[in-house]
């Protein structure tokens, strides 16, 4: 029932009308800002700054390891920040692959599989760099942040270091039942 996930979802008691408006008001909110984005850019509406980007070649990599570069610099501007943002780190690092060739074609744009919890075995980012030339950077930085740093190397890492708690809570799939009970905002 929609009500019972809009509790879940929200931990609060707001009716599903109240939530209806609050994500309609919220996604008009985000095409004003994308309107005033393409318009600070020079363009007349997000359409046409979308279809520029479509064929800015700039914002595509001109090789495999281009795209994996961007990656890492990605997470290597993202691992100077951690300290300040967070308490503690992960002891596992972090390392970005290409998706072994026999099956890149059917992946996703980027996964993560998480290190050893001693941290001898690093976790890591594994790209996609099949059709390199067709896949827009401008995705790399979320996808980075979200399977990377901090997203799922904090999440994951973090979780099956050893801690007080119980020993299942160290288990990586474990962390999803967790996530699927924290608000979505």
């Amino acid at each position: 029932k929609y009500s019972f996930r809009v509790k879940k979802r929200t931990t609060s008691d707001m009716t599903t009308e109240k939530s209806h408006t609050k994500v309609i008001d919220q996604v008009r909110q985000d095409e004003a800002q994308r309107l005033a984005i393409a318009n600070k850019l020079g363009f007349t509406d997000v359409k046409a700054l979308q279809n520029a980007a479509t064929h800015n070649r700039r914002l595509f990599p001109a090789s495999k390891e281009r795209l994996l570069d961007a990656y890492r610099g990605n997470l290597d501007r993202m691992r100077t920040k951690l300290p300040h943002l967070f308490g503690r780190l992960p002891k596992a690092p972090l390392v970005v692959m290409a998706v072994h060739a026999f099956s890149e074609k059917d992946q996703a744009a980027a996964y993560y599989e998480h290190g050893s919890p001693d941290g001898s075995r690093p976790g890591m980012v594994y790209v996609k760099t099949y059709q390199f030339e067709t896949r827009s950077l401008a995705d790399v930085d979320d996808t980075a942040d979200h399977r990377g740093l901090p997203g799922h190397t904090l999440q994951i890492s973090l979780a099956q270091e050893p801690t007080e708690g119980p020993a299942f809570r160290q288990d990586p799939g474990q962390t999803t039942e967790r996530q699927s009970e924290v608000p979505e905002h």
